[in-house]
């Protein structure tokens, strides 16, 4: 099974409150409105103040719907063919987005959970924008990722860059459309 990136719509709103209580993104991605679950399943291993349970208990997301695209199995070699690095060392936003952080919340899947406010998804999508099929084309070289080992594999081939241009296609679109709706972003890698 590969590792999925899933890149969804939030509200800047809703990041500002996760990011001042963190516990607010297990309500918006596991439990919703079963705020007693949630509790019930963190007592055992996390002691929560009663400032905490009580923002907890009061919060209502702006984020009612979220838009979402999944990244399946090329994460990495996106970030490699848009930054040039297998990961965030020595690269610089907004086009290390995928591998970069602006924001963390909890621990998710395998890291923590990346958000962009929707001035920095405006940026990312202009960066996107000024990339062309052709620039990715004569970014993408297979030996290079191969002996980077760039996930999925060490198995890239020179027409291994169709699916990637079409993967990045589909994403700049997304990006460009959270721009237009002025929303922010997370990424969850799972």
């Amino acid at each position: 099974m590969s590792m999925t990136l899933t890149v969804s719509t939030i509200a800047d709103n809703d990041i500002h409150d996760i990011l001042k209580c963190p516990l607010l993104q297990e309500v918006l991605l596991t439990y919703g409105e079963d705020k007693d679950a949630l509790f019930d399943e963190l007592a055992d291993y996390e002691d929560i103040d009663g400032e905490t349970e009580t923002a907890v208990r009061r919060w209502n997301p702006v984020t009612t719907e979220r838009q979402a695209i999944h990244l399946v199995g090329v994460f990495q070699a996106l970030h490699c063919l848009l930054t040039g690095q297998p990961d965030s060392a020595g690269t610089s936003f907004p086009l290390n987005f995928i591998q970069s952080p602006l924001h963390t919340g909890r621990e998710k899947g395998w890291r923590p959970v990346s958000y962009f406010f929707a001035a920095e998804v405006r940026d990312i999508s202009a960066a996107l924008n000024a990339m062309t099929a052709d620039i990715l084309h004569a970014c993408f070289d297979p030996e290079v990722y191969n002996s980077l080992k760039i996930y999925p594999g060490a198995n890239w081939e020179a027409e291994d860059i169709a699916p990637l241009v079409e993967q990045f296609q589909e994403t700049k679109a997304f990006i460009a459309k959270a721009a237009e709706a002025g929303k922010g972003i997370f990424l969850i890698l799972m």
